[in-house]
């Protein structure tokens, strides 16, 4: 009697989310790329590098993986192996980190023109960056609830903001950050 029993598989190729990403999305979907002879795959996600603890751990037969549970923010590193029928096991794939950060940045601290200042013509605008910002954007209204701002800028890089023409009156201004990870 002989068993003929399938190859070994190879080890997969991650696709997606590239390493050192950084998300708000709190389960994000990890994906790879499919292997001969994988009749199934294993994802390992832990909050160490040497995945001494597991965050999440599942055996699909798909190339992707969304976490039911939400994760928690943090940097997690994944892996991938793919299982044969036997199941024999290929080799873990590389590692890849994310950090997964849902807490938006403090609001930045409005500089100048100063509260209650009286300007001819359209101001500069300057704000304060708040730590882990890196893009704004300023609206001024003639309500101080905003509840239609008369101008909102595109998404701005640089701590200080032109508007074009302003009209005679009176105006209220503000500006929010957002930071690497997407959150305002």
């Amino acid at each position: 009697m002989i068993s003929i029993i399938p190859p070994k598989p190879a080890v997969p190729l991650l696709a997606s989310p590239v390493s050192a990403s950084i998300t708000n999305i709190n389960s994000p979907a990890f994906a790879w790329k499919a292997v001969a002879y994988a009749e199934t795959y294993e994802i390992q996600i832990s909050l160490s590098s040497t995945f001494t603890s597991l965050a999440d751990s599942h055996s699909i037969s798909d190339l992707s993986y969304t976490p039911a549970t939400p994760l928690p923010d943090g940097k997690y590193y994944w892996r991938v192996r793919a299982a044969n029928s036997v199941p024999v096991f290929s080799y873990w794939s590389a590692v890849r980190s994310l950090t997964i950060d849902t807490t938006p940045p403090n609001a930045p601290v409005l500089n100048l023109p100063a509260a209650n200042a009286s300007v001819i013509g359209t101001p500069t605008f300057s704000w304060k960056a708040p730590a882990g910002a890196n893009a704004y954007m300023f609206q001024y209204d003639n309500d101080p609830g905003f509840d239609s701002p008369e101008y909102t800028s595109p998404v701005l890089t640089t701590l200080t903001h032109k508007p074009p023409a302003m009209p005679l009156g009176t105006f209220y201004w503000r500006v929010r950050s957002r930071d690497a990870a997407g959150n305002w």
